[in-house]
């Protein structure tokens, strides 16, 4: 930050650092409750969707942007309930499956994610049918930054 006159050493400057440490905070500490929350449905025997996407992305070599859209796409898959009585695999690998068609450099297709999470191509085929009636509220709004709802609907469209 460049100090102007009208800065002092506990002025604006301190305020907005101070901000940004307590937004900082405030995110590792609902990290840690959402870490704690998936340990104790783990060890309740349930897993959550939020827990495969980085071992589906891992095995499918796929990069950690398209790893942190899927994410995304989860938990508004979730937060929304659009496939309220899907396993966790469904619901992990439908967000992958929705996040790689706004990475065109990243060559996968339906077969290889079905082959990877163990859920048919006819289910992705099924569900991303679904998922394309409600994009708007499925994408992160990075990605809804970046197209225009034109171009969203001709990526998603299969």
């Amino acid at each position: 930050m460049v100090k102007t006159d009208g800065d002092s050493e506990g002025g604006a400057g301190t305020n907005h650092h101070t901000t940004a440490a307590v937004a900082e905070e405030e995110e590792a500490a609902a990290r840690t409750a959402q870490a704690k929350l998936e340990r104790e449905l783990y060890n309740a025997g349930r897993i959550l969707p939020q827990q495969l996407i980085p071992r589906y992305c891992s095995e499918l070599k796929l990069p950690r942007e398209l790893q942190d859209v899927s994410m995304s796409i989860v938990g508004n898959l979730q937060t929304f309930e659009v496939f309220p009585a899907r396993k966790p695999q469904v619901i992990g690998a439908l967000a992958v499956y929705m996040a790689h068609f706004f990475f065109p450099n990243v060559e996968i297709g339906r077969a290889d994610i079905a082959e990877h999470t163990g859920v048919s191509q006819n289910i992705l085929k099924a569900g991303h049918k679904k998922m394309c009636q409600v994009w708007e509220k499925l994408l992160p709004d990075n990605v809804k930054q970046s197209y225009d709802a034109e171009q969203i609907a001709e990526i998603i469209q299969y």
